[in-house]
């Protein structure tokens, strides 16, 4: 059977670079991870929670469990943490866009049990502009680690942007190189990183419930929160307000 024009066109373009340069192959391979990492932490968990178990489970009395849970305080901790990781919702994902492969995407997901959970977990969802933006644009975005510093951003005058995110977000990752070349295209705003984990009092006070999420201000005024990695929208408030 002959391969139609546009297909072979369409993968003549997509083989023209490595596909370990491509946005979306580097976000699956950052989702691949963190979830791996997870679940090695989840397992691990599992098994001290066990052993706490069956510590709780020889306890005589009311003191002696109550002893045993203090002890544990480090543990408990640990897995409240996760746990809240875990359930955080995520809104807007990057997802890949699977017409650039040739291929049905749901077709393809839904032979893979691995895209599968991917796209049940939320983090199949399409990025396709700002490819090949070099990283530094956002490592050079300052970062404020306190609410005060935030606060003094916040009150400056002109077009400012903080990106609310996480270390262990992909999407977040995902977002990262759009910052930088947003940075570059619009130098009169403002850009600023926020580390939620880092800043927990000030994301409940903003109400950041998803990662990524980006607050956009004037002149010391609340313009838009834009929830998700949400590219297009994102830079249309930016360009409005410039």
């Amino acid at each position: 059977m002959l391969t139609p024009d546009t297909v072979r066109d369409t993968v003549s373009e997509f083989q023209k670079s490595p596909v370990e340069d491509d946005v979306e192959f580097g976000t699956l391979q950052l989702e691949k991870q963190r979830l791996e990492s997870l679940l090695l932490r989840k397992k691990y968990l599992v098994k001290r929670l066990q052993l706490l178990y069956q510590q709780l489970d020889k306890t005589r009395n009311y003191q002696e469990f109550v002893d045993v849970l203090m002890n544990s305080k480090a543990l408990l901790r640990e897995v409240f943490t996760l746990e809240d990781q875990t359930r955080r919702t995520y809104l807007g994902e990057v997802e890949v866009d699977w017409s650039r492969f040739c291929i049905d995407g749901n077709e393809y997901i839904g032979q893979n049990d691995q895209l599968i959970a991917l796209q049940n977990a939320g983090f199949l969802t399409s990025l396709r502009a700002f490819q090949g933006v070099r990283f530094s644009s956002y490592t050079s975005i300052p970062k404020l680690s306190s609410k005060q510093s935030f606060q003094e951003a916040f009150k400056k005058p002109g077009l400012s942007v903080f990106d609310f995110y996480a270390t262990w977000c992909g999407p977040c990752k995902a977002m990262a190189p759009i910052l930088g070349k947003l940075k570059e295209a619009y130098p009169k705003a403002a850009f600023y990183k926020v580390d939620v984990d880092e800043n927990l009092e000030l994301s409940k006070e903003l109400d950041v419930m998803a990662m990524p999420s980006f607050l956009l201000t004037k002149d010391g005024g609340i313009l838009e929160k834009v929830v998700g990695a949400n590219p297009s929208r994102l830079e249309k408030v930016i360009k409005d307000n410039s």
